[in-house]
């Protein structure tokens, strides 16, 4: 029965163990490599101190998706966000997948 345990977790290691360096290059070369800043736009359905959603229309998506944007101290804040408000907005997603906001630009008032 040890045998037949430690064949399994042998088997396990090994066949994991390819995709360990590509894993680890993928997480030194996002370190070192600026966010990829990306752009939407759409109707603002809730603002908070810290966060804001945007219903935003995503690519390949039928219909908006509503995206809940972090706002940091970096973010910079054009006009006032106000719910029912159309805004543009650029961001970038950090190490940790948080969707942080670098722009938002209000483009109308409800």
């Amino acid at each position: 029965m040890a045998k037949i345990a430690l064949m399994l977790t042998l088997s396990i290691v090994i066949s994991a163990w390819p995709a360990l360096p590509a894993r680890a290059s993928a997480m030194a070369q996002q370190d070192d490599t600026p966010a990829q800043i990306h752009t939407g736009n759409g109707k603002i359905t809730s603002v908070a101190d810290r966060f804001v959603t945007i219903e935003i229309q995503i690519k390949y998506l039928a219909t908006p998706m509503a995206v809940i944007f972090t706002i940091n101290s970096d973010t910079k804040i054009e006009g006032k966000l106000t719910v029912g408000a159309t805004a543009s907005v650029e961001y970038h997603t950090d190490p940790q997948g948080k969707i942080i906001a670098s722009r938002i630009t209000v483009q109308s008032s409800p």
